[in-house]
């Protein structure tokens, strides 16, 4: 038993010595206190890997809150108004952006319109409006009861010169924990008569569908999207509606570029080449590096380059034509894969995950190590008791083993027949001297 407590000790140390040297990154903290968050942002908007990580594990966080950087880092496909301090996607399909946007309203405008979509002859888009209302008079209990007019004013049913006939085919109210977001949908049968104020307009008739989208923060700031297109094109043309109106946002912007010059100037020129970074002969798609197409060059077939007249092949690179950080597979450049942004240790690209498994599997072995011992420790040996007598032990010892011990023979003890001390003769039953009196030796 002994022997059990003094290995259980040691077996345990080296446990918690497994722990400590092998599973710290999987515990590490993100984001690092003593880490600028720029890094992390650089790192979001440069490497497509870090940014899907980060957006699977923390898909209710954005990166700038997470790291608690104050504004918000947009790209170059942002639509930046620093005045009223919002920023939204542009569209990704051709548009006309107009600075001075005109409502069917002739006495109103709003803060800016994006045309894109639609047909050759009715263009599809949106107009921005903003109103601060007083939170006082807002009827948070119902949102869209407060909001119900909107779709038909937006439609422009009060105006001069106009008359609407209008369906509303779905509502909806949601909060995603910032602010209030009611949306309309919308069919819409317009005739605009000969008084109508847009000349190209009068006497026509327009079927569309429009989508209303008020978006209410908790201080009264109020941002509408009035958007209306083509009843034919609609299915295509609000999905890229709904693209801009997710990336809205109100509040304090940085471009990267600028981020990228103040903190990472090497990055910065990487990210403004048209290929975005990627090896000779690959181009950015959809953030990830591909071939580029090959173009006839006096007969010479992919991978040759015409030199004097002669097709030769191509000057290979180590990395097949794939830029730094980037790998070909299946004729994709694509970007190396790494390790999880949680390693801490230096130069480690090994996943947490891993080492907490490797951490238990080692620290499993010894457990099991010490239970294997433990079972050995209590076989069939039977040890001597400490304090048994030995002819006891060779007598139990000898029954276990089905043997009789043999019988041993009487002990017998040698005493003197004369006295020590005078000489004289004792009797054999004798215990002192007749003679003296001395105790018989």
């Amino acid at each position: 038993m002994c022997m059990h407590k003094t290995m259980i000790f040691p077996v345990c140390l080296g446990i918690l010595l497994v722990g400590i040297v092998m599973v710290p990154s999987a515990f590490a903290i993100f984001p690092d206190p003593e880490k600028d968050p720029r890094d992390y942002l650089v790192r979001y908007y440069t490497e497509p890997d870090y940014q899907a990580w980060f957006d699977k594990n923390y898909p209710n966080d954005t990166i700038e809150d997470k790291v608690g950087y104050s504004k918000k880092i947009v790209t170059d496909d942002y639509y930046v108004d620093q005045l009223f301090d919002f920023a939204m996607k542009y569209p990704s399909v051709n548009y006309l952006v107009q600075e001075t946007a005109r409502s069917l309203d002739e006495d109103m405008s709003g803060l800016v319109a994006f045309h894109f979509g639609g047909t050759d002859d009715w263009a599809g888009g949106y107009i921005l409006f903003y109103n601060q209302r007083d939170v006082n008079d807002i009827y948070y209990d119902d949102l869209l009861y407060y909001y119900q007019e909107i779709p038909t004013s937006a439609a422009g049913e009060d105006e001069e010169g106009v008359s609407v006939q209008i369906k509303v085919n779905n509502k909806t109210w949601e909060n995603d924990g910032i602010r209030d977001i009611i949306r309309f949908e919308s069919s819409l049968s317009t005739f605009y008569n000969d008084n109508f104020y847009v000349e190209e307009l009068r006497d026509t008739t327009h079927e569309t569908k429009d989508v209303t989208v008020i978006i209410l923060y908790p201080n009264g700031d109020e941002f509408s999207f009035i958007f209306d297109t083509r009843a034919e094109t609609y299915s295509k043309d609000v999905k890229e509606f709904d693209k801009i109106v997710d990336s809205f946002y109100v509040g304090e912007t940085e471009k990267l570029s600028d981020l990228l010059e103040d903190y990472a100037p090497e990055l910065k020129s990487v990210a403004a080449e048209p290929s975005g970074g990627c090896g000779p002969g690959t181009v950015l798609v959809d953030g990830v590096c591909q071939l580029a197409p090959v173009e006839s060059s006096g007969g010479c077939g992919q991978g040759t380059v015409l030199v004097d007249g002669v097709c030769q092949l191509a000057p290979q690179e180590s990395n097949d034509g794939c830029g730094q950080g980037t790998v070909l597979v299946d004729g994709v450049c694509q970007l190396a894969k790494t390790g999880s942004p949680f390693n801490i240790l230096s130069g480690s690209t090994i996943e947490p995950l891993y080492i907490v498994i490797g951490a238990v599997a080692v620290g499993g072995g010894i457990v099991g190590i010490v239970f294997a011992v433990r079972r050995g420790s209590g076989g069939t040996k039977r040890p001597k008791p400490a304090r048994q007598d030995l002819d006891d032990y060779e007598s139990q010892y000898l029954a276990g083993q089905g043997q009789r011990p043999s019988p041993k023979p009487a002990e017998t003890r040698q005493t003197s027949s004369s006295c020590n001390n005078c000489g004289a003769r004792l009797k054999p039953a004798a215990k002192f001297c007749g003679q003296c009196g001395s105790p018989r030796s």
